[in-house]
């Protein structure tokens, strides 16, 4: 198989795993906490989310727009009502963010992150029992075999990791096509958290890299979809599309790596091993490991002074 050939079949089989609603749709039928748990995603995420947004842009806003202009300000020239109206508005959006749409996203961000472990590790169990390709695996929902102290480290990291990834995304956000490509990596990554559970933090940031070709196609095109919209309008949408790519995810056999042809040339092999791997998380590693030595050399110095 050539190089070209090996990519392609990457690609298409991260497409393939995360267009592969039918195995989401089994999943829904078979099983009941799943289906409750998607619909109380899309209730919080797709209605009562985005419907904020939607309701406040397309009702609360026109009409309130038609009493100010002309109901109050009717006797106002024009230059000064515009003025007058583009200040109202922008003061009636900060009240009507502040006070209720951050509070919401807030609570969407606490309820989505418990829905989905339930969806995740409800997922993997049941496409580990009902799989029959020969390259079945049953992954853990934990990782049985190591301390709690070193599992409790590593969901402390994974959270950190996550953090910093955000701020990571958040410098990005100008930049468009980083941004997405970035975004596409982090939603591979959470979404693939579960079924590969027994890996440590350090281990699934390798795999990720080492067939980053394949987890890029998987989440590609949802990160592509979201980054159209508004920040918020964003977030609402990654929250209903997210438990489906999960579900997907768990149901997947795992990534297709990228292999140089066998006759590929050293320098050639050079040039284009980038291709099986790349690292794709390096800045937001070495900013993470930055801050974890910060954390212990600042525990150091206090456990010092006491």
């Amino acid at each position: 198989m050539s190089t070209f050939d090996s990519v392609i079949k990457s690609s298409k089989a991260g497409l393939v795993d995360s267009l592969s609603f039918q195995r989401a749709v089994v999943l829904l039928v078979r099983s009941s906490k799943i289906r409750t748990k998607l619909i109380q995603c899309v209730l919080l995420n797709g209605i009562i989310f985005l419907g904020s947004i939607v309701v406040f842009h397309g009702i609360i806003t026109p009409i309130l727009s038609f009493l100010i202009e002309f109901v109050l300000f009717r006797s106002q020239d024009v230059s000064s009502r515009v003025d007058i109206l583009s200040i109202i508005h922008s003061w009636i959006s900060w009240v009507y963010y502040s006070l209720w749409i951050a509070p919401l996203y807030i609570m969407t961000f606490i309820l989505n992150t418990l829905w989905y472990r339930d969806i995740a590790i409800e997922s993997v169990h049941f496409f580990a029992l009902h799989r029959t390709s020969h390259r079945t695996q049953s992954i853990p929902a934990s990782m049985p075999n190591a301390s709690v102290t070193f599992q409790i480290a590593d969901i402390i990291f994974r959270l950190l990791f996550n953090l910093v990834f955000l701020v990571y995304l958040s410098i990005l956000s100008h930049y468009k096509p980083l941004y997405t490509i970035n975004l596409a990596f982090l939603i591979s990554f959470n979404a693939f958290e579960f079924k590969f559970s027994d890996l440590t933090l350090n281990e699934k940031i390798r795999l990720i890299q080492n067939n980053w070709i394949y987890f890029l196609s998987f989440s590609i095109w949802v990160a592509v979809l979201v980054t159209r919209f508004p920040t918020m309008i964003e977030n609402g949408l990654l929250g209903v599309l997210f438990p489906l790519l999960l579900m997907n995810a768990s149901s997947s056999e795992g990534p297709v790596s990228v292999r140089l042809a066998q006759d590929t040339g050293t320098i050639s092999r050079f040039f284009f091993a980038w291709l099986e791997k790349f690292p794709v998380f390096f800045i937001v590693e070495k900013f993470s490991d930055l801050i974890v030595y910060l954390i212990q050399l600042y525990n150091g110095r206090w456990l010092a002074h006491r």
